[in-house]
C-alpha cells in the first residue's frame, strides 16, 4: 500500500508520462497552480484527479476549511490502525494456528500474501482502466523499505534475534535471482507472456521450498553436524536428544511463533465498553473513534477470530475487514491529495511522510510484538516474501491477464534501470553483510545501522527523483 500511494503520486504530479496522460508539476508558485485548476479535482488541462469533487472551493479550503480534511484524515488513519490491529493480524494468524505454520512458511507466505493481496486485486483492475506501463524504479523503493526498516525496527525492539541462516541464505538468493531475470525480461523494453509466465513459475519454487523448509533445515544441520563431529572425533548426538544445542535451538523457534500465535489468538475481543479498557491512553482513543469503533464492531464481532468457536471463520473475516480497510485507505488518499494541494506540499513528501506514516504504522506494529516474543525469522521472512510476492506473482499475474485478454505485450518503462539495480545489489549485499559480521544476531546497533542505511537510500534517491541527476546508463 505504502508503495503504490507513493509511486501514484509520483506518475500524477511528477512529469510522468502514463497511460498516454501528462501531468504537470512545474508551476512557479501557488498562484500559478490555484490558477490551472477548475475546481480541486482537475489538475493541468483539466485532467481528472480520481477523486470526486470537494465540498468547499478553494477560497474556503485556503481560509480553514483544510483543516476538516486533515481532521478527517488522522481520523480514518486511527480507525485504519484499528481495523488492523484488531482484525486483520488475528485474521492472519488464525490461519498460522490453523495449518501449523513455522515462521519462515507464516512470513513468507500467510503475512506476505495476505497484505499483499487486495493490492493484487486492485492492481488486476486497474490494467483494464488504464493501459499498464511496468516501472521497474517503482519496486526499489518498496524493497529498500521492507528489508530496512522492518529489520531495522524488529532489531532496536527486539533482543538479540537470532536468525536462520538457512532463511537468509534462501530468501536473498531468490531476491538477487529474480533482480537478474527482470534485467533479462525488461531490457528490450515489453514483457511477453511466456516471461510473465516463467515468474509464475519462480514464485511457485520459492513455495515449493517453503514446504519442505523443515527437511532441508534438517538435512543440513545433519551435515554440519557430522562434520563437526567427524574433526573432533566425537560421536554425533542425535537430533532428539535434549542435550543437542542444534536440536535445542529448534525447539525454540517454534515455542517463539507458538507463543506469539497463541498471544494474539488470546487477546480480547474488541469490546463496546469503556470499562474493559485498561489505561487512560485507551480510554481516550476509545472515546474519541468509538464512531469507527461501533460500526467495526457491528459488522465484525461475528467473525472475530478471537471468539470461542469462530476461528473456522477467518475467511469472512479476511474479505470484510479488507473492504472495510480499503473503503478508509480511499478517503485517507482523497482527503490527504487535497491537503497536499492546498499547502503547495511536494508529492514526495506527502508519500514519504503522511501516507508511509498512515500504512506502514500497523505493520510496523505487528513487527515490534513478534521482535518482543524472539520471531526473528517471521519477520525476515515476511519481509523477503513480500518483496519476493511483488516481483513475481504481483508483477506477472495482472499483465499476464492483461496480454491475454487483449493479445498483446506490456510496455516496460526501462529508463534508469541499470542505476536501480545497482542500488538494488549493493543494499542486499550491504543487509547480508553486516548479517555476517554480526553473525545473524539482529541486535539493537545493527537495527541503526539498518535505518541509517535507509535514511541514506533516501537522500541519494531524491536528486534522481527530481532530476538534478539523471542515470548515466
Amino acid at each position: 500500500m505504502v508503495e503504490k500511494v507513493t509511486m501514484g503520486f509520483h506518475r500524477k504530479l511528477l512529469n510522468v508520462e502514463e497511460s498516454g496522460i501528462t501531468f504537470n508539476s512545474s508551476f512557479n508558485s501557488s498562484e500559478d497552480m490555484f490558477g490551472h485548476m477548475e475546481n480541486f479535482t482537475t489538475i493541468d488541462n483539466n485532467e481528472k484527479i480520481n477523486f470526486p469533487d470537494d465540498l468547499f472551493n478553494l477560497l474556503e479550503l485556503r481560509n480553514g476549511a483544510i483543516l476538516l480534511h486533515i481532521i478527517g484524515m488522522v481520523y480514518m488513519i486511527g480507525g485504519y490502525s484499528i481495523l488492523f490491529t484488531q482484525y486483520l493480524i488475528p485474521c492472519l494468524f488464525a490461519i498460522v494456528k490453523r495449518f501449523s505454520c513455522s515462521e519462515d512458511v507464516a512470513g513468507s507466505m500467510v503475512m506476505a500474501i495476505g497484505l499483499l493481496l487486495p493490492d493484487l486485486i486492485q492492481t488486476i483492475i486497474s490494467v483494464f482502466v488504464s493501459f499498464p506501463i511496468v516501472v521497474f524504479g517503482k519496486l526499489v523503493g518498496g524493497i529498500s523499505f521492507n528489508l530496512l526498516i522492518y529489520l531495522g525496527v524488529a532489531g532496536c525492539v527486539g533482543k538479540n534475534l537470532q536468525l536462520s541462516g538457512l532463511t537468509i541464505g534462501r530468501d536473498f538468493i531468490f531476491q538477487f535471482l529474480l533482480i537478474v531475470i527482470l534485467i533479462v525480461f525488461m531490457i528490450d523494453g515489453r514483457l511477453l507472456i511466456y516471461e510473465l509466465i516463467l515468474l509464475f513459475l519462480f514464485y511457485g519454487i520459492y513455495c515449493l521450498l517453503l514446504k519442505f523448509n523443515g527437511r532441508i533445515n534438517q538435512f543440513f544441520k545433519n551435515k554440519c553436524c557430522s562434520k563437526e563431529s567427524s574433526k573432533s572425533g566425537e560421536i554425533p548426538m542425535d537430533d532428539n536428544n535434549p542435550a543437542n544445542p542444534e536440536s535445542f535451538s529448534n525447539e525454540v523457534v517454534e515455542t517463539n511463533i507458538q507463543s506469539f500465535t497463541d498471544s494474539i489468538l488470546n487477546e480480547s475481543p474488541l469490546s463496546l465498553k469503556l470499562s474493559d479498557k485498561n489505561n487512560t491512553s485507551e480510554k481516550i482513543v476509545f472515546v474519541i473513534w468509538f464512531p469507527l469503533i461501533a460500526i467495526s464492531w457491528l459488522l465484525m464481532n461475528w467473525f472475530d477470530v478471537r471468539k470461542p468457536g469462530k476461528m473456522n471463520y477467518f475467511i469472512i473475516n479476511y474479505i470484510l475487514v479488507n473492504v472495510l480497510m480499503r473503503l478508509l485507505a480511499y478517503l485517507v488518499v482523497w482527503w490527504g491529495t487535497v491537503t497536499g494541494i492546498v499547502l503547495v506540499l511536494p508529492p514526495e513528501v506527502m508519500g514519504l511522510t503522511v501516507f508511509a506514516f498512515a500504512f506502514a504504522l500497523p505493520i510496523l506494529y505487528l513487527i515490534v510484538k513478534a521482535a518482543k516474543h524472539g520471531c526473528g525469522n517471521l519477520i525476515l521472512s515476511m519481509a523477503s516474501g513480500i518483496n519476493i510476492f511483488n516481483m513475481t506473482i504481483g508483477m506477472g499475474l495482472p499483465y499476464l491477464i492483461y496480454n491475454l485478454a487483449f493479445n498483446t505485450n506490456t510496455n516496460v518503462n526501462n529508463q534508469g534501470m541499470i542505476c536501480s539495480v545497482v542500488i538494488l545489489v549493493v543494499i542486499l549485499v550491504a543487509i547480508v553483510s553486516f548479517l555476517a559480521c554480526f553473525r545473524r544476531k539482529l541486535s539493537r546497533a545493527l537495527g541503526i545501522i539498518y535505518i541509517v542505511f535507509y535514511v541514506l537510500f533516501v537522500l541519494i534517491s531524491l536528486p534522481f527523483i527530481y532530476g538534478f541527476v539523471a542515470c548515466p546508463v
